[in-house]
Formats: structure tokens, C-alpha cells, sequence
């Protein structure tokens, strides 16, 4: 499951607004652009394009990947839905390979740096004053920006004899958090696209837009939906049994931009 919650935030917040363009869908033919309907920014938009055994995500985040492993793309990153995000067992399914998406991170050298000084105040013989030591001869370094220049001032540290050793053994790489936005890019493009074929709308590839419809409080137009406002010019509206059927209809709609009674009508369909 996803340890990073500021990506899950930051992907929120850039693809805010966004909507799903159906270019392509055949089988396992599919490809799907994800962006702000215009006029507004196209920042950060993205295109899912799937082939037997290969998925493809590609946009304005700098990077391209591609991922290999079941004919379905879509069903391999639907079965971990329940889970999350599993970005290291994904990034096993680049073709480029795991470590394609890893970079060194000052962070995480000093979070692990911190680890060892712990380990060996709780397993060794430290010294009194190896704390302040290690703040002030590694954490407070200048040095730590580069990932050789940080191994260095880490394997030269010395205070009253007291080393730490086995440091070659220690990564400090993590994901670039392009490789992380592009997975929550694709869990939540997938989710979009199941949503629309929920509805029988997976042929909308033009004209009228979820956005559009829900801004303006209507259903989709014909002929996805009826077009219809959800309250007539007569004040008339859909009675539900309870708030919680009401929020639970006005979630859908929100997310298709099918009006309660189009979305009855998909679902009998």
C-alpha cells in the first residue's frame, strides 16, 4: 500500500477538474486522455494507452513508463485496487526496470543515518556525546546533496573511536515522485474509465463533458443522458427515501453526469 501520502495529495490537487476523453477502444486496445476541458489549463494532463500485455502512461510530468505482465493491463492494476497503490511491486513491471525510477533522497539518508545512531545506542558501546556528534558532523553537513559527497561525509565520521560500519550496505534511493504520481495517475484514470463503462458511455469520445454537466447541475446530453436539469424550471426534483440515498446518487452523478434517473435507467438497462 501507498507510503506516500503527499503524492496521493499533490495528484489530487494538479488533475483537479479533470476529465476522461475516450480516443481509442477496442478489446485490449484502449487509449484514454485525462485533462481540463478547455478553456482552461491542460497542466498536468495524461494518456493511458494499453496493448496486449503492455500499459503506457505518458503527459505532462516529464516522464514516460511502461508496464508489462497480463494481456490486460487494466485488470493487472484493477487487483490491487483493494490494497492501494503497490508502487514497488508495479515498478517490478516497468520495462525499463525497478530501478529506472529510483533516485537518491537527502531525506532518506538522514531518516537512515538517524536509524543507525539509535541502533547503536540501544546494540553498542556508544560513546556520551555521539548524538551531538552525528547532528554535527553529518546532519548539519553542506555536503549532503549529492549522494557520493553524503556517503563520504558518512563513512569518514569518527568520535572516540566509534565508527559506523556496514554503511555500503545501506540505500539511500527512493522513487521519483514522477513514478509515484503516474501510479496514482493510472489507479485513478483505471477507476474513471470503470466508471464510465458502469454506465454503457464508453463510447464518448466528444462533445459534452461530466464537468460541464455537473457545473451547470443537468444530466449529460443525448445521448448519454437526457440533458435534463436535476431541478426543473417548476422547482420539481427527484424525492429520494433518505440523505443517505440522496448522497449516494449525487456521488454518482458527480462522478458520470448521469442524473438520478438516467442512472436507473443504466443500471436496468
Amino acid at each position: 500500500m501507498s507510503d506516500y501520502p503527499e503524492i496521493a495529495a499533490r495528484f489530487a490537487r494538479d488533475t483537479a477538474g479533470h476529465e476522461m476523453t475516450v480516443l481509442h477502444d477496442t478489446g485490449l486496445y484502449r487509449h484514454l486522455r485525462f485533462s481540463r476541458p478547455r478553456p482552461e489549463s491542460s497542466m498536468y494532463w495524461f494518456d493511458l494507452i494499453t496493448w496486449p500485455g503492455c500499459l503506457t502512461i505518458r503527459g505532462d510530468i516529464g516522464e514516460s513508463y511502461t508496464f508489462s505482465r497480463l494481456p490486460d493491463m487494466f485488470q493487472f492494476f484493477r487487483s490491487d485496487q483493494q490494497w492501494g497503490i503497490n508502487q514497488s511491486y508495479w515498478a517490478e513491471k516497468l520495462d525499463a526496470g525497478r530501478e529506472s525510477v529510483k533516485e537518491y533522497n537527502e531525506d532518506l539518508f538522514r531518516q537512515l543515518v538517524c536509524e543507525l545512531f539509535v541502533d547503536a545506542v540501544r546494540y553498542s558501546d556508544a560513546p556520551a556525546g555521539l548524538g551531538k556528534a552525528v547532528r554535527e558532523e553529518i546532519l548539519n553537513s553542506e555536503f549532503l546533496a549529492d549522494e557520493d559527497e553524503a556517503r563520504g561525509v558518512l563513512d569518514q565520521f569518527e568520535y572516540k573511536g566509534f565508527r559506523f560500519t556496514d554503511t555500503w550496505e545501506l540505500s539511500f534511493h527512493d522513487y521519483e515522485w514522477t513514478f509515484l504520481w503516474a501510479c496514482n495517475a493510472i489507479r485513478w484514470g483505471i477507476g474513471q474509465y470503470d466508471k464510465v463503462r458502469k454506465y454503457g458511455l464508453q463510447q464518448l469520445a466528444v462533445g459534452d463533458l461530466v464537468a460541464s454537466a455537473v457545473a451547470e447541475e443537468r444530466c449529460l446530453k443525448a445521448p448519454a443522458g437526457c440533458g435534463q436539469p436535476l431541478v426543473a424550471e417548476d422547482g420539481n426534483a427527484r424525492v429520494f427515501w433518505d440523505e443517505d440515498e440522496a448522497a449516494r446518487y449525487a456521488k454518482e452523478w458527480q462522478a458520470s453526469g448521469l442524473c438520478p434517473d438516467c442512472q436507473d435507467a443504466a443500471v436496468t438497462s
